[in-house]
């Protein structure tokens, strides 16, 4: 049995071990710590194993399809936003082709936003302002910057026939290609 002073030099020591772990004598703000468990919420053990209050990292750009344009209020953190002052919301962030002012492709989509399904026919200043065809998909069709009315217009990839099996006179020409339903009209294999 344990007398009454050997209890109270026990008590002791381990209350000191107990506030000797978490307390630094020299300032009274500051707590020890061995890992995070150590330390109290909002705080993590920082490599000189002191308590340090954890702050939040960037805020970051909530851009799901990773077109550049984001959501929310948060969308002021994606880099349009900060560097080119494009801040409008994306509206369809599942779809990388969907965003303000997107090159209009024809998909039978809104890519651009503007409340019309495939409407190529969108202003531009030269050809990187109209959107690309997929040649898989669209094999002989090229979209183009009409200089004169400064409109995105596709048509056949060439105006020139190939192959014996070629009809007379050439079907090939620079008409303007109409999209419907999501496809242009399918461009003959002696045009492409």
């Amino acid at each position: 049995m344990m007398n009454h002073k050997a209890s109270f030099l026990l008590f002791f020591a381990f209350s000191a071990v107990a506030c000797s772990i978490g307390f630094n004598i020299d300032d009274p703000q500051k707590f020890s710590c061995d890992d995070k468990d150590d330390c109290e919420s909002g705080y993590f053990c920082n490599t000189s194993n002191t308590c340090e209050v954890e702050t939040p990292g960037p805020a970051k750009c909530p851009d799901a399809d990773g077109d550049k344009y984001g959501v929310g209020p948060d969308r002021v953190n994606c880099d349009l936003c900060k560097t080119q002052s494009k801040c409008e919301e994306d509206p369809d962030d599942t779809d990388p082709f969907i965003f303000p002012n997107a090159p209009e492709e024809c998909d039978g989509k809104d890519n651009d936003s503007d409340g019309n399904i495939d409407n190529i026919g969108t202003p531009c200043n030269s050809a990187n302002d109209c959107a690309a065809v997929d040649p898989t998909a669209n094999p002989g069709v090229v979209i183009l910057c009409n200089p004169t009315s400064k409109i995105c217009e596709a048509t056949m990839r060439t105006t020139i026939c190939f192959g014996a099996d070629a009809p007379d006179p050439c079907p090939c020409n620079s008409s303007v290609l109409n999209c419907t339903d999501g496809a242009f009209p399918e461009v003959p294999a002696f045009c492409q």
